[in-house]
Formats: C-alpha cells, sequence, structure tokens
C-alpha cells in the first residue's frame, strides 16, 4: 500500500438520503472492482515489471502494479490551504483517517480491498 494518506482520495457529499448513501457505497465498489480487473488485463503494466530499470531501482524482481482500497463512509471537510503562491486541495476528517488505516490493514491481510 501507499506509503502517504495523500493517496487516499475523498469525496465530499451534502446530506443525502439513505438510498442516495446506498448508491454511492454501491458506486464506490463497482468502481474499484473494475479499476482492479483493467489493472490486472493491462499487458502493458507486465512490460513495466520486467524493465530492468525498475527491477534495478526496485530491488526486486517480482515488481507488479497494485491496488489497494479501503473504504469508509463518512463525512469530510474540503478546502484550499496554502499561500498566495500555492494552494493545495485538503480534506480534513477522523473518517479520511480511518479509510487510510483500512487502506494500510490490506497489506496485513493480503487482500486489495477492506470495507468498514
Amino acid at each position: 500500500p501507499p506509503d502517504n494518506i495523500e493517496a487516499v482520495k475523498a469525496v465530499a457529499l451534502g446530506p443525502a438520503s439513505s438510498d442516495q448513501t446506498k448508491m454511492c457505497c454501491d458506486y464506490a465498489l463497482f468502481t474499484f472492482v473494475k479499476c482492479l480487473a483493467e489493472v490486472s488485463r493491462a499487458k502493458d503494466l507486465g512490460v513495466y515489471a520486467s524493465n530492468p530499470k525498475i527491477m534495478r531501482d526496485f530491488k526486486r524482481s517480482d515488481y507488479r502494479v497494485e491496488l489497494c482500497v479501503g473504504l469508509h463512509l463518512g463525512w469530510t471537510i474540503a478546502g484550499a490551504i496554502g499561500s498566495d503562491l500555492k494552494v493545495d486541495a485538503s480534506f480534513v476528517s477522523p473518517h479520511l483517517r480511518t479509510s487510510a488505516r483500512l487502506m494500510r490493514a490490506t497489506a496485513t491481510y493480503g487482500v486489495p480491498l477492506l470495507l468498514s
């Protein structure tokens, strides 16, 4: 799994009905499964895995592209943080941290997806 929380993406939603929430969760799961299938089908990613430079830089011969995700439903606050010269979008929420922990736990359990 990624070493930084920036790999975790959040979607800020306004108040939603129960049906809208269920639909959003279903779409999030469906989207990840579709991405996982596409990455495993992508033949050009296999070419990178056998590239000598990648094998040397990562110091391993079994390099491959993997996806991992932690899905958790909750609120988040989105905002711009920075100065006049540089502004970054940022998300703040305890629920985002939960999602990041789930994502990191995928390596412990050897699975690409954990849900809460």
